[in-house]
């Protein structure tokens, strides 16, 4: 276990964060505006398909707000029944609701792997410990880990269902990182000196190598095999980097004033620039980089995020943001939809649908670009 200096640890903090909220606002917006919605209606979801979402039209049932996905159709959401904290199961199409799983502890955060097989379920326990669980499809426990930690943050590996990185941040602003494989149940330390680790492929690992002693916005990225912890690689600075299957994302400032960053996608066997893309950016004149909410359609190789208008201030900035798609597969760029504000989004496992908003409250038809609220 490693003691960070304390910018470092507020960095990586800060970067641990934006991935457990699912991609969420490094730094919140000054902008309090609403995203315009429809009516609570039913929409279709295809001319050509039968297929209509139903809003959830549960009256007086608690609702904390949608976690993920549980497959193409269905949702995960997290809801209050007495001193239970419960985690319920939402079909869009058949507006059911069922109960996934109830907890006597305050369920905070809920990940699922790549494959929508297996789900990693954080709870605070009434002792303060922090739980981590593990369940499958049927709500059923696979993996529990505790400890009396501040927070940990799960890595789910991309390619392989029953593995994942843990890390884990101490109170005393200690960290370890820790290998998990679910099947085995064995726990393997990771010798790095940055807690926010991505994986890149089956066996590498990659993370930012900060400059201890130097006041550095970026590092250059080193990526190791998990099992020998040899360095094979190194690329170019970034001040954060972002795992996908098959892809890595870093991102990089550029103009004069650094306002814009610059998205560059590589692929993640080979470690070959695949393409770049340029994003105008919002200054924080501070050390947190600003970063849109993103999500990654694995299905159809499609990067999805929040775009401004303009590069500005943050706390100055009262301009839309453009749910852009990019894929790269073809290169190919188009606004899919226009919002107040940069909320966090997800997109279903099959790239049709995505949840978006402070809670993942609507969802976007990508087809038609028509946002539908779920719950209200």
């Amino acid at each position: 276990m490693m003691r960070l200096h304390v910018r470092l640890f507020l960095l990586m903090l800060c970067f641990l964060m934006l991935v457990s909220c699912s991609s969420a606002q490094l730094v919140k917006e000054a902008a309090s505006h609403k995203l315009s919605i429809k009516e609570k209606e039913e929409i279709s979801v295809s001319f050509f398909t039968n297929k209509t979402i139903i809003p959830n039209q549960s009256e007086g049932q608690s609702f904390h707000g949608v976690v993920d996905w549980y497959d193409n159709d269905s949702v995960l959401y997290l809801g209050q029944e007495g001193s239970f904290s419960n985690i319920y199961t939402y079909d869009l199409f058949s507006g059911k609701s069922n109960l996934f799983y109830s907890s006597e502890h305050l369920i905070s955060e809920v990940s699922s792997n790549e494959s929508n097989t297996l789900f990693a379920v954080q709870s605070v326990q009434t002792n303060q410990k922090t739980l981590l669980q593990i369940l499958d499809r049927e709500g059923e426990e696979f993996f529990r880990w505790d400890g009396y930690v501040d927070r940990v943050q799960v890595m789910w590996h991309p390619l392989k269902d029953k593995e994942l990185i843990l890390s884990v941040l101490e109170k005393d602003w200690t960290f370890s990182v820790l290998h998990v494989n679910i099947v085995t149940g064995n726990l393997t330390p990771i010798d790095v000196d940055n807690p926010f680790v991505q994986w890149v492929d089956n066996d590498h690992i990659a993370y930012l190598n900060w400059y201890q002693d130097e006041q550095s916005f970026t590092a250059p990225v080193i990526i190791t095999d998990v099992n020998s912890m040899e360095v094979e690689h190194t690329l170019q600075d970034f001040f954060a980097i972002f795992s996908f299957p098959h892809y890595l994302l870093g991102l990089s400032s550029i103009g004069p004033s650094h306002d814009l960053a610059q998205f560059t996608f590589y692929d993640s066997m080979t470690l070959n620039e695949i393409v770049q893309m340029t994003v105008p950016v919002l200054q924080t004149y501070s050390e947190q980089q600003w970063i849109p909410n993103y999500s990654f359609d694995s299905h159809n190789e499609i990067f999805y995020y929040f775009r401004p208008i303009h590069s500005g201030n943050i706390s100055k900035y009262d301009n839309d943001f453009e749910l852009t798609s990019f894929s790269l597969r073809d290169q190919e760029e188009k606004v899919i939809h226009v919002s107040e504000r940069n909320v966090p989004l997800k997109v279903s496992p099959d790239g049709s649908l995505c949840i978006v908003g402070d809670r993942l409250e609507n969802v976007i038809i990508f087809e038609s670009g028509q946002l539908v609220p779920l719950f209200m």
